[in-house]
């Protein structure tokens, strides 16, 4: 409230060339409170009141005070922080200690016969609270019979009593952000707010183009995707076998395929229109809609059988194969590798599971899917998708960093029509540890205004709904044996240890429980061993995070991304097959971890749901599932709490939130036009919000 008082009103006043900035500041507030407690003892005396003040009663309650806040103050010392800062923590505390020891036995000395006892109680509270003061007091009165004791309590009363006034008639002066009808920006390639908010406060500036365009719309901060992949640009140049309707990027509407027959048609259509051996790859398959046996080699090999057919599933964690891939590849003598899928004889049925499997199907194609964000194309179609979807600023969540990525993704963002800002996290497990290290650190000098490099992905277990995550007992509702891990848990602990010391912000994959486990203890123990101040480390999907590991992750200081779409495409598969009914009620627990105060974020993990951050928000806000189910309702989250998390929650979560994520002088210009006000509007028409356009860097980009 104090902090308030002095940044709605104390800053830049300067009465009689005073400067009040300096004379509220925290380093010397507590020499105002001796001034205070001496004056308020002066009254006391003057006005006959001494008499009404009980000696006793105050010793007892200063005695347990003091004990207290002494204990308190000694608790909330980090020494682990403490010994990482030493040198300059001790510089700084040398310097302020004789500045504010000088500064008390001064004005001590001015305060009378008990100037020593006041000087030493004031530098006490100046360099620690008022616990040290009264522990350093005791040294001069040992059973506090002086009055300093009393002119301290007589203080922190004046504290409470002065904080009413602040808190009910100055807080509500303090200047916030509210709605607006005018957006100032200005700059050269890279335009930032100069100012917002009614036309009477825009500045005077000459040659001032005013832009009615989108006088009649409303306009928010660009939308953030904190987890998508550029995947989502390259996946289209293949077959789509999804169960939803989709839209491509040039906008081509694709029916869902919803039976085994369709998938066998669409394929066949799709293989007479290649040459002939070429390989036929497909996405977006998703076998959890499909009832009876699961897709397998023999499916695809009545529907293809005369070349290689991969058909990667909708959570690219997995993928199936035909017989002719499975020999092309040499799987068919690898059965023991975990990933690779056996039926009742022992015999590989087509499925592979997570990436070391899947890597042996690229390697025998020689493509590797997440290496084609390395082609500038990939990237444009991806800006283009973004675009459409009102998003600004977006995420590549595991890309390989390959000399070709690196260089593509250099190009392409510094084209000046490119209309997104891109944060690439480097693919951990695609490097050694002293690698991964170093070519993250190379990589930082490499950015520019519409590229930033920073954080490294981890990726731990699979998804629930393709039975590839890792929960924690009693595991899969129905049965199904645990998921798998994407390498050895020592091995991931390992790398959360090395890049915490490394000073690297990690991003980690945790869609099970036990995954989340396992993460929490790892950064546990890093930061206890290599502690570092707002690292904002961010746990990513978080789909069943109990309540305790919220707590945990609170103290850790960590963030979390959360993957609201999955209530909407997979809450009726988690309920009746994968999770059961109480798991569901906390599906994506938005509402309990804000509560917790953790620092959240929402998103869609563009290509496995598509890219929309309006979706996204529809999901978190209405917890609805396909079939119109509602789960876990008292997870729900309010309209404004979740266009926090699609704009300056997920920028929060990038490192990003000094530069874009809301509407502030110094910031990008980065905006999202929309045909309808999102707080006007019923909650339930959230996604069928029209985006007109995006604007970046004060750029315009028309959705058409």
């Amino acid at each position: 409230m104090l902090a308030a008082f002095h940044a709605g009103v104390v800053a830049g006043a300067e009465p009689w060339g005073i400067n009040l900035s300096v004379l509220f500041s925290h380093n010397l507030f507590f020499l105002h409170g001796l001034g205070v407690c001496v004056l308020m003892r002066l009254i006391i005396d003057k006005a006959g009141l001494s008499s009404y003040v009980d000696d006793e009663s105050l010793k007892r309650i200063t005695g347990s005070s003091v004990d207290f806040m002494v204990v308190g103050t000694l608790m909330s010392i980090q020494f682990l922080v403490l010994y990482a800062l030493l040198t300059p923590i001790l510089l700084v505390t040398v310097a302020v200690t004789a500045v504010t020891l000088i500064g008390c036995l001064c004005i001590g000395r001015l305060s009378g016969q008990l100037g020593h006892e006041r000087a030493l109680t004031s530098f006490g509270c100046c360099c620690g609270s008022t616990g040290t003061g009264l522990l350093l007091l005791r040294m001069m009165d040992a059973d506090f019979s002086t009055s300093v004791p009393k002119e301290l309590a007589f203080f922190n009363l004046a504290i409470i009593i002065t904080n009413f006034p602040i808190l009910f008639v100055f807080a509500p002066l303090v200047p916030t952000l509210g709605t607006w009808g005018y957006i100032a920006v200005f700059g050269g390639t890279a335009l930032v707010f100069l100012a917002v908010g009614p036309e009477s406060s825009m500045p005077s500036l000459d040659d001032v183009i005013l832009d009615e365009r989108f006088a009649d719309r409303v306009i928010l901060p660009g939308f953030v995707e904190g987890h998508s992949h550029a995947l989502e640009g390259a996946m289209w140049n293949y077959l789509y076998l999804g169960y939803f309707p989709r839209h491509d990027p040039d906008g081509r509407a694709w029916e869902g395929v919803r039976c085994m027959a369709s998938v066998q048609e669409r394929l066949r259509e799709q293989a007479e229109k290649m040459p002939d051996g070429t390989p036929l790859v497909a996405w977006g398959f998703d076998p959890v809609y499909f009832e009876g046996d699961r897709l397998a080699r023999g499916v695809l090999d009545g529907a293809v059988a005369d070349r290689p057919v991969v058909v990667i599933h909708a959570s690219l964690h997995v993928m199936t194969v035909n017989t002719r891939m499975l020999r092309l590849a040499g799987l068919e003598a690898h059965a023991g590798i975990e990933g690779i899928m056996l039926d009742d004889r022992g015999v590989p049925t087509g499925e592979l599971q997570e990436m070391a499997a899947m890597h042996a199907i690229f390697e025998a194609l020689d493509m590797n899917l997440f290496e084609a964000v390395a082609a500038p194309d990939t990237l444009r179609r991806y800006g283009r998708v973004a675009c459409h979807a009102g998003v600004t600023t977006i995420t590549d969540l595991y890309n390989p960093f390959t000399d070709d990525g690196l260089e593509a993704l250099q190009q392409v963002t510094a084209e000046p029509d490119y209309p997104v800002r891109l944060v690439p996290a480097m693919s951990g497990l695609a490097w050694s540890l002293d690698e991964g290290v170093e070519r993250l650190q190379a990589c930082r000098g490499l950015g520019n205004d519409k590229l930033y490099f920073g954080p490294v992905k981890l990726m731990t277990d699979g998804s629930i709904q393709g039975y590839t995550a890792r929960l924690k007992w009693p595991h899969y509702h129905d049965g199904h044996p645990n998921g798998i891990w994407n390498a050895p848990p020592e091995v991931l602990y390992d790398m959360v240890q090395a890049y915490q010391q490394a000073g690297i912000q990690v991003h980690i994959h945790t869609n099970g429980d036990e995954a989340v486990e396992l993460m929490l203890d790892a950064l546990d123990e890093a930061l206890a061993l290599w502690p570092r101040a707002d690292h904002r480390h961010t746990l990513q999907h978080c789909q069943i995070i109990d309540h305790a590991q919220m707590r945990r992750a609170a103290r850790l200081g960590l963030c979390l991304n959360m993957f609201a779409n999955h209530i909407y495409y997979w809450g009726d598969i988690h309920y009746t097959r994968t999770l059961g009914h109480e798991r569901c009620q906390r599906l994506e627990p938005l509402a309990s971890a804000s509560r917790m105060k953790i620092p959240v974020a929402l998103h869609s993990d563009a290509p496995v749901t598509p890219l929309g951050p309006l979706f996204t928000a529809w999901c978190a806000v209405m917890r609805q599932t396909a079939s119109g189910a509602r789960l876990g309702e008292h997870e729900r989250v309010s309209v404004e709490h979740v266009l926090e998390m699609i704009t300056l929650g997920a920028a929060y979560t990038l490192h990003l939130d000094h530069l874009v994520g809301s509407l502030e002088i110094g910031k990008f210009a980065d905006m999202v036009v929309l045909e309808e006000d999102p707080l006007a509007c019923a909650p339930e028409h959230l996604k069928d919000i029209g985006i007109q356009a995006t604007v970046l860097g004060g750029l315009v980009h028309d959705k058409g």
